[in-house]
């Protein structure tokens, strides 16, 4: 576990200010493993419609009839405790199953999106070295062989006797999955998520927004980006509904809007891109429904539009690395979007670079402290050390966000932007320096920059510049495609003579010549 030499000792009056915003030691989490809470919702409201996606409907007795027989196929096939199961899964119910079922041999899964490039697919499994992969015959047929062990979905025995199989109940430090991020050194790195902090989080959400079994949750986001864990496991372990939108619907607002509307939902989650593109369409919030909104800065425009729809709404805030969501703020007609109250078990500190709290309205690094903070990356030790360290005050693990925010005299907790290279696009979080690097292994490319372009109002984009020899902005679009997943390939490129410099030689992003009528 790392440490850092500059967070200097406070004093009294500043620790009594670290705990204005955190819950304190308020652990209070009935039932660490979501299997085992969903096994409980299920005993209660066995022939219930758990979730659904387009003409497939599982009742709870029929979704852990399903987990059950893919455990002992799993358990058969040598999976135990404490490895790894890679999950290759179209958007369906049988994702949902095979999370459970991971979980009762006590392994974590590893959601990858199928819609990723091979590359990508191939990177993360070299990675998290995986017991098996389990996935659709079509997904598993892209893999690139080796001695990987794969186990085809379909071909599971669902009318096996599963009486003999012993469900795994994990220890709190066990992890519960492992979630592939973009990484600054061009491949993605893996962050390892605790069942404590995972069962925490599904818990606080559920007692924030006050969830209970008569809720209807859709599930419109990609299981590459972790408030997917959210949307499927979160209304399961109440015995609510989880209704999981196909590839097509959720790319589609005209037909997601559809969707919400007519499976009655009371629950949607999405970032501000997906509401604005909603929000197009002449969408709006109907009473009843409750709004999660995050994975990217809320703007004004959107914030006043929910507003005066009377949208039952909060904003959302947390990284990967903290467990999906860390707080949250009630969505009102405040001037100022905040980033709100920690959920439960939660602690959020705004330190100088000496590691002191920054005084009311001046701004800090935000670090999180609690028990949703992940064990660190995998296979990073030096990396995990750096952004995962000890507070000497209280012996505690924080995470360093990377984003700067201040206090303001009312409490509220304002979110000022990153200190790094790393930016939020359409709710996904991108390292520019993998995408720079992607473009730098074209044969064409001398050096590369990636920024956003905010230049148009009605969309933010992402772009790139480069040295070297003029090319086809097409074929580099397909070269970084084998690489990037979609939402991280360039919408631009232009060719320049030479990229802006610092006097120490370093590129000056901010003095890039990317006007948009510059870029093709």
């Amino acid at each position: 576990e790392g440490r850092i030499s500059d967070i200097s000792i406070v004093s009294e009056e500043e620790r009594r200010h670290r705990e204005t915003l955190g819950h304190g030691p308020d652990l209070d989490v009935a039932t660490v493993g979501f299997h085992l809470s969903i096994f409980a919702a299920a005993l209660a409201h066995p022939h219930k419609v758990a979730v659904t996606c387009g003409d497939t409907h599982l009742t709870y007795a029929e979704l852990v009839h399903r987990a059950r027989a893919c455990a002992h196929e799993l358990s058969e096939k040598g999976v135990r405790e404490g490895e790894r199961v890679a999950l290759l899964l179209n958007r369906s119910c049988d994702t949902v199953v095979a999370m459970l079922a991971v979980a009762m041999v006590g392994a974590a899964y590893v959601p990858i999106d199928t819609t990723h490039p091979q590359e990508r697919i191939d990177a993360i499994l070299r990675d998290a070295t995986p017991a098996l992969v389990l996935g659709h015959s079509e997904a598993l047929a892209g893999l690139s062989g080796g001695n990987i062990q794969i186990l085809d979905f379909d071909a599971v025995d669902q009318s096996r006797n599963t009486a003999d199989l012993n469900v795994y109940a994990p220890e709190p430090d066990d992890l519960a999955y492992i979630i592939y991020t973009s990484g600054s050194t061009g491949a993605p790195k893996g962050v390892e998520v605790t069942h404590l902090g995972l069962s925490n989080l599904l818990g606080s959400v559920e007692r924030t927004l006050d969830l209970d079994a008569s809720d209807v949750f859709v599930a419109a986001t990609s299981v590459s980006f972790d408030i997917s864990g959210l949307e499927l496991l979160g209304p399961l372990v109440r015995g609510a509904t989880t209704v999981i939108a196909t590839g097509d619907t959720a790319r589609n607002p005209i037909e997601l809007s559809a969707l919400i509307a007519g499976v009655k939902a009371t629950v949607f989650q999405g970032t501000p891109s997906a509401l604005a593109l909603l929000k197009e369409i002449g969408w709006a919030p109907t009473e009843g429904l409750k709004l999660l909104v995050g994975g990217e800065a809320l703007p004004k425009t959107l914030h006043h539009w929910l507003v005066a729809t009377d949208a039952v709404a909060w904003n959302m805030y947390g990284p990967t690395e903290t467990t999906i969501w860390s707080s949250c703020w009630p969505i009102t007609a405040a001037a100022q979007v905040s980033l709100g109250a920690p959920l439960h078990n939660t602690q959020l500190h705004v330190l100088d670079e000496h590691g002191r709290i920054s005084p009311t309205n001046v701004p800090g690094e935000l670090l999180i402290g609690g028990v949703g903070v992940a064990r660190g990356y995998r296979n990073l030790s030096e990396l995990t050390a750096e952004r995962f360290i000890t507070d000497p005050i209280r012996g505690i693990r924080l995470f360093r966000t990377g984003d700067m925010a201040k206090v303001m005299h009312d409490g509220t907790l304002v979110f000022l932007g990153r200190r790094d290279t790393q930016i939020k696009l359409n709710g996904f979080r991108i390292e520019l320096d993998e995408v720079e690097h992607a473009l730098e292994r074209h044969p064409a490319v001398a050096k590369a920059v990636a920024v956003l372009d905010n230049h148009r109002e009605d969309e933010v984009r992402l772009i790139a510049a480069y040295e070297g020899r003029n090319t086809d902005p097409a074929e580099l679009r397909r070269f970084v495609a084998q690489y990037l997943p979609d939402y991280a390939v360039p919408a631009r490129f232009g060719h320049v003579e030479e990229l802006p410099r610092s006097k120490a030689g370093k590129i000056d992003r901010n003095a890039l010549p990317l006007a948009p009528a510059e870029v093709v």
